[in-house]
């Protein structure tokens, strides 16, 4: 396994650089296991195919000088500073089996139980700690290869995680509390030693994944990979249509919450067919939504072509386990 310590803390150029090594092969072997351990300062990280006025709150954002950025991958908003810590795996996945979460949760959550953290794996992508969220994660797949990240709260500002994030009361309501801060905890209070640090801890988590992987090499963050990350940070990442987007005026919006997450359907219907299409929401997809809005564009819009489309597309990859007759629902 190959590990990267990011040199980063801004959230910008860390997933610039968590882009360039899922992309890019940087060891000579295109099925190099890779493991990213990386903190983000003061930012709220969305999901991809989320509408982020939706997610946060603006005058606590200005406030706080906080960084908001769009990653590659699905799932919610989550809260990032320097008492966050995050990890990212990338690897080769050729079968169904290989993208399960399960593969990628299961040696975190042994990691955090060998310290006495009663840690258990909530839901499809959470880790909790005594009902207490600590560990959000989602999932981004090209071609045979798959991204893997998640965040682990270990001694997180989280009043601040609740004033800066805007969940829905539905969200909130799915999940049996009132609030954001209500609904998260910190690893460190659940420490058999609490005068652990974050990076004491970043080396633990280290140390174990090396064990687990039976050796790993540390990659050299070379001047040319550090240029690649800072330009894809300024082209992308730091971009505010990348981070807000840009939306045509829509005449035909509807949001439903699922079990398995939330979808926004948003259209422009002109003379009987769908001209513009817009989909977002929580939902924790392998790939991008762009792919099936491209499907939809010019489409008629009737019941049984729409259900067509949704039938020859491996909805799991764009919805995880949101069905079609769901989907159907945000339609029409």
């Amino acid at each position: 396994m190959l590990y990267v310590e990011s040199p980063f803390t801004d959230p910008y150029k860390n997933l610039a650089l968590e882009e360039y090594l899922f992309y890019q092969n940087i060891a000579g072997d295109p099925d190099a296991d890779i493991l990213m351990l990386w903190q983000n300062e003061n930012s709220i990280i969305i999901g991809k195919h989320q509408n982020t006025l939706e997610e946060i709150n603006e005058e606590a954002v200005e406030k706080h000088g906080t960084k908001v950025v769009r990653r590659n991958t699905g799932g919610g908003a989550v809260f990032h500073d320097l008492g966050n810590l995050n990890f990212s795996f990338i690897t080769t996945a050729n079968e169904e089996v290989d993208i399960s979460y399960e593969r990628f949760l299961n040696p975190v959550i042994h990691a955090l139980q060998a310290l006495g953290i009663p840690a258990v794996k909530s839901g499809r992508n959470d880790i909790t700690a005594d009902g207490k969220k600590i560990s959000g994660n989602a999932q981004a797949q090209h071609r045979n290869r798959i991204l893997h990240h998640g965040t682990l709260l270990f001694d997180a500002d989280l009043a601040m995680a609740g004033e800066l994030l805007k969940v829905s009361q539905d969200k909130l309501s799915s999940k049996g509390v009132k609030s954001v801060r209500s609904r998260i905890g910190n690893i460190r209070d659940y420490l058999n030693d609490p005068r652990m640090s974050v990076l004491e801890f970043r080396d633990y988590l280290r140390t174990y994944f090396e064990k687990e992987a039976g050796g790993i090499t540390k990659v050299t963050i070379t001047p040319e990979i550090i240029a690649a990350a800072e330009e894809l940070a300024l082209q992308k990442y730091a971009s505010r249509d990348w981070n807000y987007g840009r939306s045509p005026m829509f005449n035909h919006r509807k949001e439903k919450r699922f079990t398995n997450g939330k979808v926004t359907v948003e259209m422009l219907i002109k003379k009987g067919r769908i001209t513009e299409c817009k989909i977002s929401g929580d939902f924790l997809a392998l790939c991008p939504a762009s792919d099936l809005e491209d499907q939809l564009r010019g489409l008629e819009y009737r019941r049984e072509a729409v259900e067509g489309i949704l039938d020859h597309t491996p909805l799991v990859k764009y919805f995880g386990n949101i069905t079609k007759e769901e989907l159907m629902e945000c339609f029409y």
